[in-house]
């Protein structure tokens, strides 16, 4: 497949072949970051990363056989492909019922993608899943208003599920047109906001989950994170923590509950804190 128009013509199909082990998801990542610095397009390698990495993450959980990955050059962006021996295709699961065991990976592709999907090999050998993104050669413009998109994610109680979060909120502050030290930012202010909130967790566990809501728009994010837990140790708005999350983002609110706690905030691009 090829591109036209504005797409260089020095930008060649990239394809590596990744072993169904815990490593394949950081390979995916390396691989699809030189490829882009080869193609002249290196901040393409933040929202295709995590694209790349989720992609090659399901083959390797469900289909458990080495996984294709093809970066294909477009016009406005990339197709990313991921080959792999199962034929049963993945399924979008319903916001309501996705845990941090599984149903997340593809939530993310498909909030970062134009489209993504899956054609199942006719003889029943396997599948190749893939997505297009829509990636700008200049840095993002300025968009219009419009009405803001949601995007929850529910995790359980478990500090090991801080990357999970850092990493949706810095691809969506790209969706927002953010800079990288403004997302940055906001990715620090999330490592800050989960940890508040686990600390927060009961002495005897009991399965509660912290919920983190995201509203973006253009050149904005919004973070709502909810623990469904009361309170157990409330922020000192006078610790350096509590100023820290102050000049990291642009609004921040503590709300406690008789059964919940949470944290609200807001980043606004160009503005300062």
């Amino acid at each position: 497949m090829s591109g036209s128009g504005g797409l260089a013509t020095s930008r060649q199909t990239s394809e590596t072949v990744l072993a169904p082990d815990a490593d394949a998801p950081r390979a995916a990542r390396d691989f699809a970051a030189g490829t882009v610095r080869r193609w002249g397009v290196p901040d393409w390698g933040e929202p295709l990363g995590l694209v790349v990495s989720e992609l090659v993450t399901n083959a390797v959980r469900h289909a458990g056989t080495p996984a294709a990955l093809r970066l294909v050059p477009a016009d406005g962006g990339v197709l990313v492909e991921v080959d792999d021996g199962e034929p049963r295709e993945p399924r979008l699961v319903p916001a309501g019922s996705r845990t941090a065991s599984g149903g997340l990976g593809l939530a993310i592709v498909d909030r970062l993608a134009d489209a993504w999907g899956c054609s199942v090999r006719p003889d029943g050998s396997g599948k190749t899943v893939w997505a297009r993104l829509s990636l700008p050669e200049e840095p993002w413009p300025a968009a219009e208003p419009e009405l803001a998109d949601e995007v929850v994610l529910e995790l359980p109680f478990d500090k090991d599920m801080v990357g999970m979060v850092r990493s949706a909120v810095a691809h969506l502050a790209v969706r927002a047109g953010f800079e990288r030290r403004e997302m940055e930012d906001l990715r620090l202010a999330a490592d800050e906001i989960f940890a508040l909130l686990f600390a927060q967790r009961p002495a005897v566990p009991t399965g509660a989950a912290i919920t983190s809501r995201f509203l973006v728009g253009p050149g904005r994010v919004g973070l709502a994170m909810t623990a469904a837990v009361p309170a157990r140790r409330p922020p000192d708005t006078g610790d350096f923590g509590w100023h820290l999350l102050q000049a990291l983002v642009d609004e921040i609110e503590w709300e406690a509950g008789d059964r919940t706690c949470g944290v609200r905030a807001e980043k606004r691009k160009g503005a300062s804190s």
